[in-house]
C-alpha cells in the first residue's frame, strides 16, 4: 500500500512538504511563552529605533542600532511594528526596583516579533533545496533540507529576536550561492552572494569569516573538483573579478540597509574588521590578488597553472590530514566525556560551559593550564553534543570514507571545503579568544546537515535496493522528528544523548521562566506577591511585582518567591549576595523544579521565602 502511495507521487517532494510542515508545527509551539536573554533590547528599543527614528524620520545615524548591527533583524522582525507599535508598553513600573507586565500583550508582542522571523526562515527553506538540487542532486537536497529544517538549535533559534537567528540563513544562502557561482558561472549566483553576504554581515560581523572562506575555496575549486577542465588563468582572472565585485555589492547592500555607515564610516570599519586579525587577512588577500594578476599578465598564469597541477596531485594528503583530524577531535570529545574517568581528564570540568573569554579565565585562575589543542577540543566540545545523532553518524562516516580515497571523488570539492569551514571557524574562535557556544557555532550547522547529507549519499551507494533512497529519506526525517519532538519546547536547549545527563551545555538562557511563573501564578497570593529571579525571561510572566535588582535591600523589601536558574546560581555566588537561595540558605524552601532536557545541572527552581 505505501508502495503504491509512493508511486503516485513524487516522493521526494512530499517529504519536502511534510518536512516544512514539521518545522512549522514545532516551530509555532510555544513561540509566545519565554523570554530569552537581551530579547527586551531589540524589541523594546533597537528594532523601534531603527523604524521610527532611523527610517521614518530619516535620522540616519540612528539606522546603527548595534555593534552586531543586527539590521537584518530589524529588517525582518521590524514586520511585527505594523501590529505592535510600542512594544515596550506592556511593561509598567509598579515602583522603583519592580516591575509589572501584562502578560497577555507580552505573549502578542512575542507572537509579533517572532513570527516573521520564523516563517521567513522557514520560506528560506525553498531556496536551500532549489540551490543544492541545482549544486549536487534532489536527493542530498531534500536530507540537507531535512537535517536543517529539523534541526533543534536552529529551529530554537528561528524562535529568538536575535542576530543568530538570521545569520545561519543569510550565511549559508551567500555560502551555497558563491559555490553555484564557481560551478556554473552564471551572474545570477554572483548576484545572490553579494545580497545575502550583505545581509549576512548585517546580521552580524561574525560573517567576515565568509571573506577569506570565499577566497580559498575560489583555489580549492580547481584542485579538488573532479571534472574541472578550465584554463587556469582565465578561471583565476574572472574569479579574482568575481569575488572583488561580491565584496563591492555586500558593501552596497550595507550602505542601503544601514545608511549609518556614511556618516560614520567607523561603522563599517567595525563590522568588515570585526574579528581579531580579520584586517590582516583581508589585507594579505588583497596583496596575493595583485601579485596573482601581475602573474596572469605578465606570465599567462603559466606558474599558477603548474602550482595548481601539482596540487591537484596532493589532494589525498589534505584530504587525509583535514578529515583525520575532525574525526580524531569528535571522537576524543564523545569517548572522553563518556569513558574516560574526570580526574584523568577533568579539561571540561576545569574550563565551565558558561565562561566567554577563555584566555582571560585562565589568567584568573593561574593554577589551571591549558595548551592548544586542549583549546580546540574546547571549541568543538558544544558542537558536537548539539548535532542530532543521525547527523553525526553520517557525517563521520563521510570522512572515514574520504580518509583513504586516493582518487577525486564525487563532490570532493564540496566536502573538503565544508570541513574546512568547520575547522577553519573554531580555529578564529580560540584566536579570539572566544570559547564556543550553541549561538556562537550557529553558522556551522546548516554546514554539518549538508555533509550528513554527503555522507548518506554515500552510503547509499553501498546497497543495491533500488529502494535504498526511499527507506534513507524515511529514516532520516524519522529520526530527525523524534530528536526535535524529545526536546520540544526548548528547542535551542536540545543536548543528544552522547553527552551524559550530569553534564549540560546550556543555563535556561530565558527558557523555562514561563513554566516557572506559571507555578507561582496559580499560588493563592500570586495578585500580592513580590517574585525574584535571577534572569529576565521569568517577571514578563508574572501576575504580580517582579525583579531581577542584584541590589535589592531585602530588609526594605519583603520577597516571597525566588526564582532560581544554574547560571543565576553561578553569578550570585561569585557575588556573595547573602540571599542567592542556594542549598545552604535555610530561609528558602523549594517549592518546584524543571531539569530542562532532563538535565540536573540546566534547572529553574521556584522557593517561598519562610520570612
Amino acid at each position: 500500500m505505501i508502495l503504491n502511495f509512493i508511486k503516485k507521487i513524487n516522493f521526494v517532494y512530499f517529504c519536502f512538504f511534510l518536512t516544512i510542515v514539521a518545522y512549522f508545527c514545532f516551530g509555532f509551539f510555544h513561540i509566545t511563552n519565554f523570554v530569552t536573554a537581551d530579547e527586551q533590547y531589540w524589541k523594546y528599543e533597537r528594532i523601534p529605533q531603527y523604524w521610527k527614528e532611523g527610517i521614518l524620520k530619516q535620522k540616519w545615524k540612528k539606522t546603527y542600532i548595534n555593534d552586531k548591527p543586527g539590521v537584518s533583524l530589524a529588517l525582518i522582525s521590524g514586520i511585527g511594528m505594523i501590529f505592535e507599535k510600542d512594544p515596550a508598553s506592556n511593561m509598567v513600573e509598579a515602583e522603583p526596583k519592580f516591575e509589572a507586565y501584562d502578560i497577555e500583550k507580552t505573549k502578542f508582542i512575542n507572537l509579533a516579533f517572532r513570527l516573521p522571523i520564523l516563517i521567513f526562515n522557514g520560506i528560506f527553506l525553498l531556496f536551500f533545496f532549489w540551490i543544492l538540487g541545482k549544486i549536487f542532486n534532489k536527493w542530498i537536497a531534500l536530507w540537507s533540507v531535512i537535517f536543517i529544517g529539523l534541526s533543534p538549535p536552529l529551529l530554537g533559534i528561528s524562535q529568538i529576536i536575535n542576530p543568530d537567528s538570521l545569520l545561519w540563513t543569510f550565511s549559508t544562502a551567500s555560502l551555497l550561492s558563491y559555490l553555484a557561482l564557481l560551478k556554473f558561472k552564471e551572474k545570477r549566483f554572483l548576484y545572490l552572494t553579494s545580497l545575502f553576504l550583505g545581509l549576512a554581515l548585517l546580521s552580524k560581523y561574525t560573517a567576515n569569516i565568509l571573506f577569506p572562506l570565499f577566497f580559498s575555496f575560489l583555489f580549492f575549486y580547481p584542485i579538488f573538483e573532479k571534472d574541472f577542465k578550465q584554463n587556469i588563468s582565465t578561471y583565476l582572472r574572472n574569479q579574482l573579478t568575481n569575488y572583488f565585485l561580491i565584496i563591492v555589492g555586500a558593501l552596497i547592500i550595507i550602505c542601503f540597509f544601514m545608511p549609518a555607515v556614511l556618516i560614520k564610516p567607523r561603522h563599517l570599519y567595525e563590522l568588515i574588521f570585526g574579528l581579531k586579525y580579520s584586517g590582516f587577512i583581508l589585507l594579505a588577500i588583497l596583496l596575493f590578488s595583485i601579485l596573482l594578476m601581475l602573474e596572469i599578465i605578465f606570465l599567462k598564469g603559466k606558474l599558477s597553472n603548474k602550482i595548481i597541477e601539482f596540487l591537484r596531485k596532493k589532494t589525498f594528503i589534505f584530504n587525509f590530514v583535514l578529515f583525520l583530524i575532525l574525526i580524531l577531535i569528535f571522537l576524543s570529545i564523545m569517548i572522553g566525556r563518556n569513558f574516560i574517568p574526570e580526574k584523568n581528564w577533568s579539561l571540561f570540568n576545569k574550563i565551565p560551559f558558561y565562561v566567554e573569554k577563555i584566555n582571560n579565565f585562565l589568567k584568573l585562575h593561574r593554577e589551571i593550564k591549558v595548551n592548544s589543542i586542549e583549546k580546540l577540543l574546547l571549541e568543538f566540545h558544544t558542537i558536537v553534543f548539539s548535532l542530532t545523532p543521525i547527523v553525526l553518524f553520517f557525517m563521520i562516516f563521510l570522512w572515514a570514507k574520504s580518509l583513504f580515497q586516493k582518487k577525486r571523488a564525487e563532490f570532493g570539492f564540496y566536502i573538503f571545503s565544508f570541513s574546512f569551514l568547520a575547522i577553519i571557524y573554531y580555529v578564529a574562535l580560540e584566536f579570539s579568544d572566544v570559547l564556543s557556544t550553541v549561538r556562537y557555532s550557529i553558522m556551522l550547522y546548516p554546514i554539518f546537515g549538508i555533509l550528513a547529507s554527503l555522507g548518506a549519499w554515500k552510503i547509499s551507494f553501498y546497497f543495491k535496493n533500488v529502494r535504498i533512497k526511499y527507506i534513507l529519506t524515511m529514516l532520516i526525517f524519522l529520526l530527525s522528528f523524534w530528536e526535535i519532538l524529545s526536546c520540544a519546547p526548548f528547542y535551542f536547549n536540545y543536548a543528544n544523548f552522547l553527552l551524559p545527563k550530569k553534564y549540560t551545555l546550556f543555563h535556561a538562557w530565558g527558557f523555562g521562566g514561563y513554566e516557572a511563573a506559571k507555578f507561582i501564578n496559580s499560588q493563592p497570593d500570586a495578585e500580592s506577591a513580590i517574585v525574584w529571579a535571577d534572569y529576565y525571561g521569568v517577571c514578563p510572566f508574572i501576575k504580580g511585582k517582579c525583579t531581577t535588582s542584584h541590589h535589592l535591600d531585602i530588609n526594605k523589601y519583603s520577597i516571597d518567591y525566588y526564582v532560581l536558574t544554574r547560571r543565576g546560581e553561578i553569578r550570585l555566588n561569585e557575588k556573595n549576595v547573602p540571599w542567592q537561595g542556594s542549598k545552604s540558605n535555610p530561609q528558602l524552601k523549594l517549592l518546584w523544579k524543571l531539569y530542562i532536557g532532563n538535565r540536573p545541572e540546566n534547572y529553574v527552581k521556584v522557593f517561598k521565602s519562610n520570612l
